[in-house]
């Protein structure tokens, strides 16, 4: 699957969704269209949804708090 995004610098360009979360840690791109709600969604404004590995996995109310979020937006 490919996914629309938008860098800073205003152009546009289509991704694999394996490479967005990729552009979106390295601040790539500013936006990316959310083809599931029909919209574009803005990094740094918008909630964004991460795959995090276990070496990365937050603990305590950080981890809660992203547990919460997370069943809100599914």
């Amino acid at each position: 699957m490919t996914i629309r995004v938008m860098y800073h610098d205003g152009t546009y360009n289509m991704i694999s969704a394996f490479t967005l979360e990729q552009f979106i840690r390295n601040e790539k791109i500013k936006m990316f269209y959310r083809y599931s709600e029909e919209k574009w969604i803005n990094i740094g404004v918008d909630p964004i949804r991460m795959n995090v590995t276990e070496g990365q996995r937050c603990d305590g109310a950080e981890r809660r708090m992203a547990e919460i979020i997370a069943s809100q937006l599914a």
